[in-house]
């Protein structure tokens, strides 16, 4: 049992830190460096990988994960989230107007569901690459919110769930219409 009036120490590898008690894997880093605690994405602790934003356990070892650590599969997962909601940010920037999704971190990446009220082009994607750069210039930072209420989590889930339908059934039934033709003499469908 941990005792209460002890401070967290958390470990790192041959560095050993004295952390007041709640500390978070960020303050951990910053205890550590400065660049380490620019570069921290995630913390890995008793094996389980946690956000950096959230309390230590007293006196675990822990890894801290960066943006270098691009061969740790959970390292790269926040990335990829990360790189995401940038993308996102830099969309709806440009293009006020814009319809957004889900944007998932995939095996191979990541993608957004974008909706924009005129179509685009591949030159845009220059353009969105210099907004995306812009932010990180700015020093971009989210925050994670916590929701208490599990009837709250639920239905975000639910909603998310209902989007991926909803766009799932139009990706289809655009295929479809895009394989159906009309015959001249009839007016009737049929398949192209």
């Amino acid at each position: 049992m941990p005792d209460e009036d002890r401070p967290t120490c958390a470990l790192w590898p041959r560095v050993a830190q004295i952390l007041d008690d709640g500390a978070t894997g960020l303050d951990a880093a910053r205890a550590i460096g400065p660049k380490l605690a620019e570069q921290a994405v995630l913390i890995r602790q008793n094996g389980h990988v946690q956000d950096l934003r959230l309390p230590l356990e007293d006196g675990k070892p822990i890894q801290i994960l960066t943006t270098r650590d691009k061969d740790d599969p959970d390292a790269l997962a926040v990335l990829r989230h990360s790189t995401a909601h940038l993308l996102a940010e830099a969309v709806r920037r440009l293009y006020p107007g814009v319809k957004i999704a889900i944007g998932p971190p995939i095996e191979n990446g990541f993608y957004y569901d974008f909706e924009f009220p005129e179509p685009i082009g591949e030159e845009a994607l220059e353009e969105i690459e210099a907004e995306i750069e812009r932010e990180l210039q700015e020093g971009r930072e989210w925050a994670r919110e916590w929701l208490a209420d599990p009837f709250t989590q639920d239905a975000l889930l639910v909603q998310q769930c209902i989007v991926r339908a909803l766009l799932a059934l139009r990706g289809m039934a655009e295929a479809r219409a895009e394989t159906l033709t009309r015959e001249p003499d009839r007016g009737s469908p049929s398949r192209g």
